[in-house]
């Protein structure tokens, strides 16, 4: 039986990427932003429950609200023997590609302004001019990351994949083999829907 998988890297950081490498790698069934981002409202509130949930009907999970806050402390007690990837970036990078796919929006979709205000602390509707805070807490957020499983090396990947990180650094990981195929690069400068 495979372990549980979740993706914890914050937006705009290969998580739909990583979340088609699991499907291929057969870590399914596999629980997508669709399905996550019904949840958001209870990681926010406290309801694990309703997490956990869903949780135990999946193995591999990518995007919201896995990648949110420090849920990954709740979902580690949870789930001692999961793997946790964390997927990285560049820093300016990946704040301009954040505001590319929100429209410099901090209502880019239903949820958008309870995400922006709990993970950043932005409670306008523009994200550019706040740059400094979003990289300073994206920054934070990794680093308290790797702390927290620095004595857990084996439950937790790092990854990078825009710096040519892929199967390789992956399959090892999950003690999988590598696939006779090219490493997916999905969701290359897609925007969301737009939610009423």
């Amino acid at each position: 039986m495979k372990s549980k998988v979740f993706g914890i890297g914050t937006h705009k950081t290969g998580t739909t990427s990583l979340g088609d490498a699991l499907k291929i790698l057969g870590f399914a069934p596999h629980c997508g932003w669709g399905q996550g981002n019904k949840l958001i409202p209870a990681s926010y509130n406290g309801n694990y429950e309703k997490i956990f949930k869903v949780a135990d009907k999946y193995v591999s999970f990518e995007d919201s609200p896995w990648c949110h806050g420090n849920l990954y402390k709740i979902l580690y007690k949870q789930f001692p023997t999961a793997k946790f990837i964390l997927t990285i970036r560049n820093e300016d990078d990946w704040f301009n590609s954040l505001v590319r796919w929100t429209n410099n929006n901090t209502g880019c979709c239903k949820w958008g302004k309870m995400y922006h205000n709990i993970e950043y602390g932005n409670k306008l509707s523009k994200i550019r001019p706040f740059k400094e805070n979003y990289v300073n807490i994206y920054r934070k957020r990794n680093q308290k990351i790797i702390d927290f499983f620095a004595d857990k090396p084996n439950s937790l990947l790092i990854i990078d994949f825009a710096n040519g990180e892929g199967w390789n650094e992956l399959c090892k990981f999950l003690n999988v083999p590598i696939p006779k195929r090219q490493f997916p690069h999905s969701n290359k400068n897609k925007k969301p829907k737009q939610r009423r």
